[in-house]
């Protein structure tokens, strides 16, 4: 939510809601949603992988669920109400370090065509799109 609350002033307004909203969410696997709307719309996944074997990439069932959230974050989610195409969207990261960046930089490099150019690790200055999902990493 911090990073959040930095860089959207509509979140930073409404802060104390939302975190009672993440507070209140229950995490599933390895991560849980963040919604936000109203002026900005933003949809997020909150993911804590680490790379296997403090190595360079994610294990076979962390990458399946990190690109099945790509995906869900794309296409929207059955379980949830809320249209994609009118958010911007997260994978936010929990940093462990270097292996997380080369880990991740493995993924998108080798990520399933339908998602190859959909998803960018997000840099300061990055212009935010809504067709595009961005990496996020926080610590």
């Amino acid at each position: 939510m911090e990073w959040l609350r930095k860089y959207f002033s509509y979140v930073d307004k409404n802060y104390q809601i939302y975190l009672e909203e993440v507070f209140g969410a229950k995490p599933s696997g390895n991560g849980y949603d963040i919604m936000v709307t109203g002026d900005v719309n933003i949809f997020a996944e909150i993911k804590c992988n680490k790379p296997i074997n403090n190595g360079f990439k994610f294990g076979s069932a962390q990458r399946n669920g990190i690109i099945k959230d790509i995906q869900g974050l794309l296409e929207g989610k059955s379980k949830v109400n809320f249209d994609p195409k009118t958010a911007c969207k997260f994978l936010v990261i929990y940093d462990f370090g270097e292996h997380t960046l080369k880990a991740t930089e493995h993924l998108i490099m080798n990520i399933p065509l339908d998602y190859k150019d959909k998803v960018e690790l997000y840099a300061d200055q990055t212009y935010i799109t809504l067709d595009k999902v961005y990496v996020v990493f926080i610590n």
